[in-house]
């Protein structure tokens, strides 16, 4: 029995739903009459939330070696860095033999520079009988060999730091104090909340053309308003990649998640303009809006709607002006058996 009437709610022979007034109270059902207009055609496609390239980074080592701790000690999720701080260092790992190749070719260098530096102060003595020529080629000389040794001295004794190359939130984090990572290896990502991406294959080439608005719907049923940022021009699994930036996003967007991008083109379609909560699968299958018929009378009208934006739709066949359906509440209605 339900708590507020001694009838429940129920289907009836001819499909139409019975629901007393109580229980249309407590379960928010609400209505409204239908009107006639036009609207901007839609098309939906499925995207995904990601960080915007020119504010997001990856710290990378450029070498084999073993994770140690920066000044502030390793990065943690959800910590705030800027660019140019020091997250962590490697400290190159070399084999034994690796490791002696590298100290004879320093103790090479470090010979050819004390020869080259001889020779260099022999000819500026002898100034104004050798070619000035010949004691620039022996400077330059002289130079390159300091700076190979130069080169090679971070990898004898030295660490590599691994700095931010962007300023925002740490959003990922693949190591940890004392781990040995390979080159290239991505340690740590960075990304600016404030600053996202959508990036969504689209099909549907021409209706790229004109596009007015988008918007992205998250799983929870937030809606983002995006702006256009470019398409491309090869195809992907048969569609076009689009990019849209996120305007305003919340700082809890789950970025990696899949999202249903809506995009409103120039082109205007007649119809009703409805909550999308209010068309919502029937019985048979099809898509269906519940018409008031009576005070406590619901009736499944089978229509044919097309997304307009987020939070709407546009029902083009189906249902007509003036009639009053269930705008809140729909799904709840069409699980009364």
């Amino acid at each position: 029995q339900f708590p507020f009437s001694g009838e429940a709610p129920r289907r009836m022979q001819d499909g139409a739903s019975f629901v007393p007034k109580p229980a249309q109270r407590l379960l928010g059902i609400r209505t409204a009459i239908t009107e006639d207009g036009e609207a901007s055609a839609a098309l939906r496609m499925v995207g995904t939330l990601v960080p915007d390239p020119n504010a997001s980074g990856r710290v990378q080592a450029s070498q084999k070696g073993r994770l140690e701790p920066g000044d502030g000690g390793f990065p943690v999720l959800g910590h705030r860095v800027q660019r140019g701080d020091v997250l962590a260092y490697v400290t190159p790992a070399y084999s034994a033999a690796e490791r002696g190749g590298l100290v004879q070719n320093a103790a090479e260098l470090d010979a050819l520079v004390s020869i080259l530096e001889a020779r260099v102060r022999r000819l500026t003595s002898l100034r104004g009988t050798v070619a000035e020529r010949e004691i620039s080629d022996a400077r330059a000389e002289r130079e390159g060999a300091r700076q190979r040794r130069t080169a090679i001295q971070p990898a004898l004794s030295g660490r590599e730091p691994l700095v931010a190359p962007v300023s925002g939130i740490v959003s990922t984090v693949r190591g940890a104090v004392g781990q040995i990572v390979e080159s290239t290896a991505t340690i740590v990502e960075i990304v600016d909340p404030g600053r996202l991406w959508v990036e969504a294959l689209a099909f549907e080439r021409a209706a790229l053309m004109d596009i007015v608005a988008a918007s992205a719907t998250l799983p929870a049923g937030r809606v983002l308003d995006l702006g256009f940022v470019g398409r491309g021009l090869t195809a992907r699994q048969q569609a076009v990649p689009v990019n849209f930036r996120v305007e305003a996003p919340p700082q809890d967007a789950p970025i990696g998640t899949s999202v249903l991008v809506t995009i409103r083109t120039a082109r205007t379609v007649r119809g009703i303009v409805l909550p999308a909560d209010a068309v919502v699968r029937g019985a048979e299958g099809p898509p269906v809006v519940y018409e008031h018929a009576a005070a406590e009378r619901f009736v499944p009208r089978q229509v044919r709607a097309q997304p307009l934006d987020g939070p709407r739709v546009v029902v083009t066949a189906g249902l007509e002006a003036g009639r009053r359906v269930v705008v809140g509440g729909a799904a709840l209605v069409a699980q009364v058996r």
